[in-house]
């Protein structure tokens, strides 16, 4: 199977027919269907391209970026985290010859978070229902003592139909983690830190920045309960608060170096 999928997203029209979701000069992203497997399948297709003595010494100790990845989403998805699927990895080259690696994991239905920060295109429940699940994503992240160091809204993908009410049954807010190159074992207070200033710095650089309602409800279903054994109350959540504003203020310009929403990722 994987060899098959392997040839069908390097055939003409597939690539013809595939759709640009980024590209920065190293990396590139395509979303398509690849009709030429039963039953078809819809992918995004990543391509890293690895040169100089750096590079082949990256795929001989088996440590590129797209292993990193395939070992990202198989960690998330074995600790029972929303993510992408995985579903082959080969090295290859590009148009000018130049080696690269090619990643294919199965396309998650749905827009970006960051997308729909920017479109507000939600209800302000709904709006409310997705800080409170990205908050408690990373909750639960260092419950289960994993990390993500680039926990970005352009990085998770809210899938379809959750939250959805039109049947009349309210489902919880779904993120899925679509890129987890930033994957690591072992969690601190200090990542979750981290991580809810990834989740805010993005959209404030693609000036979309969330209301102060959403950030403190992405906030408080972050925080812990304790910490160093001693419940964290009003006071000290106030103080960690305060840790985090000064965190994305002393970030510095937060304008992405690649627009994340100049080729959007859904259809």
């Amino acid at each position: 199977m994987t060899d098959t999928l392997a040839h069908a997203v390097v055939a003409r029209s597939f690539l013809d027919s595939a759709r640009i979701i980024k590209e920065d000069g190293r990396t590139s992203v395509l979303t398509g269907t690849l009709d030429r497997v039963s039953p078809p399948i819809d992918v995004f297709l990543k391509t890293i391209r690895l040169s100089g003595r750096a590079g082949a010494l990256r795929r001989w100790l088996r440590l590129t970026p797209g292993e990193a990845q395939w070992r990202g989403l198989e960690l998330l998805r074995s600790r029972g985290f929303a993510a992408a699927e995985p579903l082959v990895l080969f090295d290859g080259r590009d148009d000018h010859g130049q080696v690269c690696e090619v990643l294919v994991t199965r396309r998650v239905p749905g827009k970006t978070l960051l997308r729909h920060m920017h479109d507000q295109d939600l209800p302000p429940r709904a709006e409310h229902d997705l800080a409170r699940a990205a908050g408690e994503l990373i909750s639960q992240m260092r419950e289960r003592r994993i990390r993500n160091r680039d926990l970005k809204p352009s990085n998770l993908i809210v899938e379809e139909g959750a939250g959805d009410q039109g049947s009349g049954t309210s489902q919880p807010m779904r993120l899925v983690q679509i890129d987890a190159s930033g994957i690591r074992r072992g969690h601190s207070f200090s990542n979750t830190m981290d991580m809810l200033s990834s989740l805010l710095i993005e959209p404030t650089g693609c000036a979309c920045p969330p209301r102060l309602t959403l950030r403190l409800r992405a906030f408080l279903a972050a925080m812990p309960a304790h910490r160093g054994g001693k419940p964290l109350g009003r006071k000290m959540r106030r103080l960690v608060w305060h840790a985090l504003e000064r965190m994305i203020r002393d970030h510095g310009d937060p304008t992405p170096r690649v627009n994340p929403l100049e080729h959007p990722a859904e259809s």
